[in-house]
């Protein structure tokens, strides 16, 4: 069973590193032909629903790749004054850290879903496509990162040992 959930987890992360990547390749072929467009091919053609497609690509990208950062550790933390403190007390502060996280993300979705459902009507101004489609990135954000954070929770309560590596400390002088 551990080793399907593993083998789940791992094609999970995969597909949203294809699809991340998928976005941002996408972000920069469009970007650059709404580039060379504007300045070689001027009057001739107009990409002009270039820029909202990089921008929905944009915020879908960011809300997609945050539980992978999540899932290896890569937030920005500054833990300074917590590694100063007793064991027992950076326990304490780092249950009280991820229910302020979870109480976050569950308000971030929540409210993301509000966003879909007062937007559904509302069409973008080049694409002339629902903005539904857009703020569903948050709300699809928001679950996934929930997810990365219960999985975490779920782990330290059965006292398992982190399957994926954290990511380096950066310190700053």
């Amino acid at each position: 069973m551990r080793k399907g959930l593993t083998l789940l987890g791992r094609i999970y992360s995969k597909g949203l590193e294809i699809l991340v990547g998928g976005l941002l390749a996408g972000m920069i072929v469009v970007g650059f032909a709404a580039v060379i467009a504007r300045y070689f091919l001027g009057s001739w053609v107009s990409l002009y629903w270039a820029e909202e497609v990089v921008r929905y690509a944009f915020i879908w990208s960011v809300f997609l790749v945050s539980p992978l950062v999540i899932r290896r550790g890569a937030h920005l933390e500054l833990d300074i004054c917590v590694q100063r403190l007793s064991p027992r007390i950076r326990r304490v502060v780092g249950c009280l850290n991820t229910a302020v996280i979870l109480a976050f993300l569950l308000i971030l979705t929540v409210q993301g879903i509000v966003m879909v459902r007062v937007n559904v009507d509302q069409l973008s101004s080049a694409l002339e496509i629902s903005m539904a489609w857009i703020y569903l990135a948050v709300p699809v954000g928001g679950v996934l990162m929930l997810g990365e954070y219960l999985g975490m929770v779920v782990s330290g309560w059965r006292g398992e040992t982190e399957t994926t590596p954290r990511a380096a400390p950066v310190a700053v002088e």
